[in-house]
């Protein structure tokens, strides 16, 4: 580090100075008072702020200058090739104290407690090393003057800090000795141990040797009982591969007991159904009587056909022929009625004129007889309609008659025919029943064997259904 300008204003003996530092060594000359110690003062406050006064602020401004003028210390120094500009200042009242640092031009902090650690940084040296290295109060060097050879030393080494290492170094020396006779007497106590313990690492080896016999000894006897010991592990491997098969058996047996129930009560279940089977048999056999009865009225009624035709138009016959006589009836009301109204008539002119109109009665007399023959011949027609409807009832009573006998022969022939296919289906399932039970007797693997049973179950069911459906 090379010191280059200072400036200083308002600055304790100086209102303004600045100075040029050159090359090499720089004397500060001149009287007391004069200000010789304020410069280096200048140039530690510059470096190290308020730290490096003992003075209190107010007493750092100049006595001539005022209160508003402020207080100002600009230091250039160089770093090798680097140079650094510092300018630290105090201003009003209060003294605030302000600063900032510039490197090679350009600021690079600015605040004194940023400007303090940004120097430290730079310059590597502390203020306290820096003022027991570098910088020395004039009333120190008065007191290294004065002082003898030993006197001289204590106070340079007090001056340098290197009291402070003394006593420091003496307080580690008294440390390390009392660490150094705690382990000698450690020392001394491991060596007694040591001591008690060669006596029984001397037991210890004799001990060995014993065990090293001992291992012989059983080296020996492990080769002989190397045969035993492989007779031993086949023979337990024979053991449990019998206790494994022994298990599988035991499985195997449970599993075909549970079996063996299972299928005994599939059997018997089996053998119920069949029996259903057979009571269905034996109700169908029952009804074979009226399926003969069915039989003959199916024949009987191929037999009435044509008549069913004839009664058919014989009915649209009497129903064209009712219409027409219905007619007639009602035609010869009205003649009756016209006929009664005459005769009336002709008694009551009789009884006026019994001579005077002989004639003309005679003449109503011949209509009236010809109207009451009229008559005769519609009661007569009257009489022939009324057989026709008697006839014409008995026929319909034929005919319905003859639709439920058809009707049954058409419900005889579905039960036929389906009679005929449940009993091909029934002889089908029974064969196929006595082929499986055959099989069932020599089949040994159970799963089929359920298998089998559960087919056999579902088609006796949907028979069973079927002839229950038949016989409701």
């Amino acid at each position: 580090m090379h010191l280059n300008k200072l400036a200083m204003r308002n600055f304790k003996k100086f209102r303004r100075a600045d100075l040029e530092f050159s090359d090499g060594l720089t004397g500060i000359l001149g009287s007391n008072g004069a200000g010789k110690s304020t410069i280096v003062e200048a140039i530690a406050w510059a470096l190290y702020g308020n730290r490096a006064s003992s003075l209190k602020r107010e007493f750092i401004r100049n006595s001539r200058a005022r209160e508003s003028d402020a207080v100002e210390v600009a230091l250039t120094i160089s770093l090798g090739k680097q140079e650094l500009a510092i300018h630290r200042a105090m201003r009003g009242k209060g003294m605030t104290p302000e600063a900032h640092l510039a490197l090679d031009g350009q600021r690079i902090a600015t605040g004194a407690k940023e400007v303090d650690g940004k120097l430290e940084e730079i310059l590597k040296i502390s203020y306290q090393d820096f003022m027991k290295t570098f910088y020395a109060r004039q009333k120190d060097l008065d007191n290294l003057l004065k002082e003898g050879a030993m006197g001289k030393r204590e106070y340079l080494l007090k001056l340098l800090g290197l009291e402070d290492i003394k006593e420091g170094a003496l307080d580690l020396i008294k440390a390390d000795k009392a660490a150094l006779e705690e382990e000698k007497s450690r020392l001394a106590g491991a060596l007694t141990e040591i001591g008690d313990v060669s006596g029984r690492l001397e037991r210890a080896a004799l001990d060995l040797q014993a065990a090293e016999k001992e291992l012989e000894e059983a080296e020996r006897n492990r080769a002989g009982l190397a045969g035993i010991e492989e007779e031993g592990r086949r023979t337990l491997e024979a053991f449990e591969e019998k206790k494994r098969r022994h298990e599988t058996l035991r499985e195997r047996r449970v599993s075909l007991e549970a079996g063996g129930a299972e299928l005994k009560e599939k059997a018997g279940a089996e053998q119920r159904r069949l029996a259903g089977i057979d009571l269905s048999r034996k109700r169908l056999q029952e009804i074979q009587p009226l399926l003969e009865r069915l039989a003959g009225v199916r024949q009987r009624l191929e037999v009435l056909e044509p008549q069913r035709a004839a009664f058919e138009d014989s009915a649209r016959s009497i129903a064209s022929c009712r219409a027409a006589l219905e007619a007639e009836r009602r035609a010869l009301v009205e003649s009756q009625k016209r006929l009664l109204e005459l005769e009336k008539d002709a008694a009551e002119r009789k009884a006026l004129l019994p001579m005077a109109h002989k004639q003309s009665v005679e003449t109503d007399l011949t209509r009236n007889l010809k109207l009451q023959e009229d008559l005769g011949r519609a009661r007569a027609r009257l009489a022939e309609i009324a057989h026709c409807r008697e006839e014409e009832v008995r026929r319909k009573e034929e005919l319905s008659i003859l639709s439920r006998q058809k009707e049954k022969q058409r419900e005889q022939e579905s039960l036929q025919a389906r009679k005929s296919s449940l009993e091909e289906r029934l002889a089908l399932r029974r064969s196929e029943w006595e082929r499986v039970r055959e099989e069932n007797d020599g089949l040994g693997d159970l799963e089929q064997r359920e298998a089998l049973l559960l087919r056999q179950d579902r088609d006796l069911d949907r028979l069973n259904s079927e002839l229950s459906r038949i016989l409701a």
